[in-house]
């Protein structure tokens, strides 16, 4: 089930997938398309929407995370004349990911697809009475971008959220990937969209109390790093849990340690070379069963209370 936001916007909203959206137009548009694991059933939904082969031009990823491209090849396949635009920065970064495989063990895989169009910074597409601009918005990923329809409304993937700061890139210093989030922040905070649609979660319009919340909470993270790494870590641990769920604290540690203590990771995070994981994980596990994202039963075994991402 498809929901109307008006001027020809449609959201299918995921939980374990990201949010798709469909835009009407001159050439249709569709933007991230979710789950690997969900694109049949979410390319169903859009076909029993009314969707045929040759209704969608432009098919855009706003990053390159599984739960966002992982219906790319199933969509193509029945879109079979749209063109795959991601940002100019998305293969240098999967070369990266791909190298390093820093969490391979835990990370959702999606099929390789083609990327027909790749995009820059301020780069605009006009379909018919639809201006799209594309906006680089790093922090989350290195190749996030976020899309502005007729200057009106912006479409930001897992960089813009109504309550929470997103993850921070972990292929790099986590306080340098949060620069480049404050960045973000500071360069969106000066625009004025009727509506912010994200990746998941309810679309919001309450822009001027959001940015001030991102600042507060980006702030701290700037003055207690340890308090970002607990916040990278938890998405982690929630891919963990729905990979592997029933684990126990104490089965969890040793293998979180590994996670956190290879060699890679410590050369990518400066930061944080001499810190206890262990303390940090017990801190990302309290948080998260605080946001009601995991319960634990009377045995200690540790399962997520819903789909992920639902609490987003």
């Amino acid at each position: 089930m498809l929901k109307d936001f008006d001027n020809g916007i449609f959201l299918l909203q995921g939980k374990k997938s990201s949010n798709i959206y469909f835009i009407r137009g001159k050439d249709g548009i569709i933007i991230d398309t979710g789950h690997p694991h969900q694109a049949k059933e979410n390319l169903n939904v859009l076909k029993d929407f009314g969707l045929f082969p040759g209704d969608v031009k432009y098919i855009i990823n706003t990053h390159s995370h599984p739960d966002h491209v992982g219906g790319n090849v199933e969509f193509l396949n029945y879109f079979s004349n749209a063109k795959i635009i991601n940002s100019i920065k998305t293969q240098p970064y999967l070369a990266k990911k791909k190298q390093y495989a820093l969490y391979e063990d835990i990370e959702d895989v999606a099929d390789t697809y083609p990327i027909h169009i790749e995009v820059k910074d301020c780069e605009c597409l006009e379909s018919g009475n639809t201006k799209i601009k594309f906006i680089e918005t790093p922090g989350h990923t290195v190749d996030s971008i976020s899309i502005e329809i007729n200057e009106e409304f912006l479409f930001s993937g897992d960089t813009l959220y109504q309550n929470i700061v997103p993850q921070v890139d972990y292929y790099d210093d986590l306080p340098v990937s949060l620069s480049l989030l404050k960045a973000t922040y500071n360069k969106l905070a000066t625009k004025n969209y009727k509506k912010v649609f994200p990746g998941h979660g309810n679309p919001f319009d309450n822009l001027g109390k959001v940015f001030a919340m991102l600042k507060r909470k980006t702030d701290k993270f700037t003055d207690n790093p340890l308090l970002l790494l607990v916040n990278t870590i938890c998405p982690l641990l929630e891919l963990y849990f729905k990979k592997f769920p029933g684990k126990t604290t104490d089965e969890i540690l040793p293998i979180f340690n590994e996670y956190l203590n290879r060699p890679v990771s410590a050369n990518f995070w400066p930061t944080f070379k001499d810190t206890d994981f262990n303390d940090t994980v017990e801190k990302a596990l309290f948080l998260m069963k605080a946001m009601n994202m995991i319960t634990i039963n009377d045995n200690g075994r540790i399962f997520l209370t819903g789909e992920l991402n639902e609490h987003l």
